[in-house]
């Protein structure tokens, strides 16, 4: 019979407050199988909402909607990592103002305040929202055999092949049905139904089996009732009594060399200090399976106490067991005599990866062990003591061989984590190892005079320029990024290459900065188990590693960065960045000698067109102006202020006649060759004086210009 308890059902809104913080209006988790929300259909419980939700393993990956208050106003939420819940898929804005992502569940039924914290910034303050959850877990039970024949005042154990056994509520004490009393207990390896039969005779056995935690049933009520099954009971009678011993199974010591105790049920025909022989079979000449000698009887337990020596082994259903004195039957029972259990070799398995034999585990991982050895089946492994619980793939588990997964906490402390088989250590533990993964370039920034910027961001893609005196040129490694949330790379093994180079690509400076060691900062988890010894600045300034200041570097020149990983530490894996940081320059300046001819040359107080000069010679000041966004690449258009000695050689190309004039002269320069050849041919425009004639003039016509 269902029992219920009338809690209230109420929608998620009710419980919420109005608040300038409330930005959620709905929470939904959707499975394979079914949507749940918490506006629609929560769980009130002391004046707080839950989201319940129904989950099908306890690692499943589930699809999180997040409705906020106003899907028109566009945040940024998202889910902060707990160590019962990983984010998979981060958060995104869909179409319609919500936003949605995915997330696995960690063993969440073992924390019952588990909770879903979401994340957001309004008014410039972070405000977060815990959504409480409500997880369940159905058990599923298989086809089980209808009908069980046991002797009457026999107590036997079946044991119930159930799936997802963790929520199952063990009976409270006896209860009977018809002939048949029984009660359903939780042992380590699962659930097991009692039966004990007193006297002859048949009945249909009805069990219920119930949660601890209730659910929503079909009615939206909450219900403990989970499953039920029924048992086809039928006890005969025996022409000897049945002994039932206080365990189900005994461990196999090889020719009796050791003694076990053992406890059974006492009987008026019991005999102490006798040893009665255990067969296999009820007629004489049976395999002999041990001895048994019976030592005391427990008065207020009416109990007989006894030594076991075991010859063979022997399973519960090979059939029964007959103990004999001489070759007369005097009791029958049943019991297992298995070999004792043994691990012989521990596999480990990580997602797309084979099956290996190290014990090393990483924080925060789950992976799948599998053990070999003897006796595996019914045997119980825990893991420090049961402090890091495992679930056993009962699916595959037999005798000698064992599968089960395990998830490393993020926060775990020890280093080893040992293995007890049956409550006894084992030669086999795991091996807690810090990460030291490569992590890409990210968390590593330069500031040279804009700000800091990162390596391998879109800014680097191309060479940057910087106009203007570097004053110094700053690498820094970001402690607090390299491990994020319950996603760890460890310690950073870096090196960093720098090079300089003046404007004509000639080598000035080259040094490789080794051994940079950089630890995840204090925000990390793992923190405190990674080793400082030895560890690095966070801070380079390459004013302070090189002879050559970037501040005396002249335009042009160039600085070349590649911070790579130091591959040794990571079995040849690692990234690379090469960065390249040009000085530049808006214009430059430059006393230039050319040797104009053919201009043509118009004084301002003369008629006419003018006339065109011989060579002459000029000295200019000149100011060259270079292309936006490109590498010392200079515009064709310039500007000089100087002097010019018109007809300078006029005794050479006038038989004498002194034409010359001496001026000073500003000129705009076209230069349509190359701006660094040595020898060109400018076009120039300009205006000036005349010492000599004393008056102004224009001259326009081409040149012969040197650089030097």
């Amino acid at each position: 019979m269902k029992k219920t308890i009338f809690l209230a059902l109420v929608v998620a809104a009710t419980s919420f407050p109005a608040s300038a913080q409330e930005f959620i209006k709905d929470v939904q988790i959707t499975t394979d199988s079914a949507t749940f929300s918490l506006k629609e259909t929560p769980i009130e419980y002391r004046k707080s909402a839950y989201l319940y939700f129904v989950l099908k393993n306890l690692a499943e990956v589930v699809a999180v909607k997040i409705i906020p208050q106003d899907p028109q106003h566009q945040m940024s939420i998202r889910i902060l990592p707990t160590p019962n819940i990983e984010v998979v898929d981060s958060l995104i804005r869909v179409d319609d103002g919500s936003y949605v992502g995915t997330i696995r569940f960690n063993d969440i039924l073992s924390n019952p305040y588990s909770r879903m914290v979401l994340s957001t910034i309004i008014n410039h303050k972070t405000v977060n929202k815990a959504i409480r959850l409500y997880p369940f877990i159905f058990p599923s039970l298989p086809d089980i055999e209808p009908s069980v024949e046991v002797y009457s005042g026999q107590e036997v154990k079946y044991a119930i092949p159930m799936a997802n056994p963790y929520l199952i509520k063990p009976s409270n004490g006896w209860q009977k049905q018809g002939i048949v009393e029984y009660r359903v207990v939780v042992e380590e390896t699962g659930p097991e139904l009692i039966l004990h039969v007193k006297r002859t005779g048949t009945v249909l056995l009805h069990v219920q089996i119930e949660s601890y935690k209730p659910f929503l049933d079909k009615e939206g009520l909450l219900s403990y009732d989970v499953l039920d099954f029924h048992l086809n009971i039928r006890a005969v009678f025996s022409k000897v009594n049945y002994l039932n011993f206080d365990k189900q199974s005994y461990y196999f010591e090889p020719q009796g060399a050791k003694l076990i105790s053992v406890k059974f049920d006492n009987n008026h025909n019991i005999r102490l200090n006798r040893t009665y022989r255990i067969e296999d079979q009820e007629k004489p000449g049976g395999r002999l399976i041990g001895e048994l000698f019976t030592r005391a009887i427990i008065e207020n337990q009416n109990k007989v106490v006894g030594s076991l020596r075991t010859y063979a082994l022997h399973r519960v259903e090979e059939g029964y067991l007959y103990m004999k004195l001489g070759d007369e039957t005097m009791f029958f029972t049943n019991f297992n005599i298995l070999k004792k259990p043994e691990i012989t070799r521990l596999m480990l398995l990580r997602k797309a990866q084979d099956w290996n034999a190290s014990h090393i585990v990483y924080p925060g991982e789950t992976l799948d062990l599998k053990f070999e050895g003897v006796g595996l089946e019914s045997s119980t492994l825990k893991f420090s003591d049961g402090k890091y619980p495992a679930i056993v793939d009962t699916s595959r588990t037999s005798e000698n061989v064992l599968y089960c997964s395990i998830t490393i906490p993020v926060d775990v402390k020890e280093r080893t984590i040992p293995i007890t088989l049956n409550g006894h250590n084992t030669a086999f533990e795991l091996l807690v190892k810090e990460y030291e993964r490569p992590r890409p370039l990210d968390f590593v920034t330069l500031n040279y005079g804009g700000g800091n910027k990162v390596v391998n961001s879109e800014f680097f893609i191309k060479p940057a320029l910087y106009d203007g005196e570097i004053g110094d040129l700053i690498i820094h490694f970001n402690e607090e990024a390299i491990d994020e949330g319950n996603k760890f790379y460890g310690i950073q093994y870096l090196e960093v290459e720098v090079r300089y180079w003046d404007k004509n690509k000639k080598l000035i400076e080259s040094r490789t900065v080794e051994d940079i060691k950089i630890v995840p900062g204090e925000s990390s988890v793992r923190h405190e188990g990674y080793s400082k010894a030895n560890a690095a600045n966070p801070m380079i300034r390459l004013n302070d590693i090189m002879v050559n200041k970037t501040h005396e570097l002249r335009p042009w020149s160039r600085i070349e960065l590649t911070i790579r990983h130091d591959k040794a530490n990571y079995g040849g894996e690692g990234y690379s960045e090469h960065v390249q940081i040009y000085r530049s320059a808006k214009f430059t300046v430059a006393v230039e000698v050319s040797f104009p001819a053919g201009l043509l040359a118009k004084r301002l107080d003369e008629p006419g067109i003018g006339s065109l000069t011989g060579l002459s010679v000029a000295s200019m000041a000149q100011v060259s102006f270079y292309k936006k966004n490109e590498i010392n690449k200079l515009n064709p258009l310039s500007v000089g202020l100087g002097f010019i000695f018109l007809n300078a050689f006029s005794s050479l190309t006038r038989g004498g006649e002194d034409q010359g004039d001496i001026g000073m002269v500003s000129l705009i320069r076209f230069q349509p060759l190359h701006a660094d050849s040595k020898v060109n041919f400018p076009l120039y425009a300009g205006l000036g004086y005349l010492f000599k004639s004393d008056s102004m003039f224009l001259l326009i016509g081409p040149g012969i210009q040197f650089n030097f």
